[in-house]
């Protein structure tokens, strides 16, 4: 699925993955991709009588092109083919009603950090490096755009899955009980840390 998604990347447009079937009683696993921009939403109809802006959030426009990778167990090997169009008989979703990206940087799956990124941004964050400098570094040294937004919400996430889920706080009171510190500590109504008092032992 991946590689077919690499390919589609190259090509210009975007995989999404749509569904799987495998316990149906066929013999073939089957994984289905979409266009990123197919299975729009025609349901709603906004009202003429109130004003404002369209809503432009999705690029969603009904793309109806759709492929499916085959499981062929034997070989130990997947088949990447086409799927029919229901809507027109004799033929398969292969073609894009819109244009192929000319941009594709913005897009979050052209635009996703890498394993090698995200292992420089995990130790840039240990050394308590500004997300705007990692920012720096990370688009200097591998060619890439990915923008201020990206780097505080992975920061963030970087931050949380280091201190397991536990508030700042908290993790500090944790590990300073494992190391076997003097803790004294008060809180408020609203359980937030007002004081703190650590001895080395």
């Amino acid at each position: 699925m991946e590689g077919a998604k690499v390919i589609a990347k190259d090509l210009g447009f975007f995989l999404t993955h749509s569904s799987t079937k495998s316990n149906d009683g066929e013999k073939y696993p089957r994984i289905y991709l979409h266009c990123h921009r197919g299975y729009k939403n025609n349901t709603y109809v906004p009202d003429p009588d109130k004003k404002g802006r369209s809503n432009t959030k999705s690029l969603k426009d009904g793309c109806r092109f759709r492929v499916r990778l085959v499981g062929l167990p034997e070989e130990k090997t997947w088949m990447i083919d086409g799927v029919k169009d229901n809507h027109n008989p004799g033929q398969f979703c292969g073609f894009h009603n819109h244009a192929l990206e000319l941009y594709p940087e913005g897009h979050t799956q052209r635009n996703a950090f890498t394993n090698e990124e995200l292992k420089d941004m995990k130790e840039m964050e240990w050394a308590r490096v500004a997300p705007r400098k990692m920012m720096q570094t990370i688009n200097q040294n591998y060619g890439t755009h990915h923008n201020k937004r990206q780097f505080y919400n992975m920061t963030a996430n970087i931050r949380i899955e280091r201190l397991s889920g536990m508030t700042p706080s908290d993790w500090t009171l944790h590990h300073a009980r494992e190391m076997g510190y003097y803790i004294g500590y008060k809180r408020d109504d609203d359980r937030h840390l007002t004081h703190l008092f650590l001895a080395h032992p």
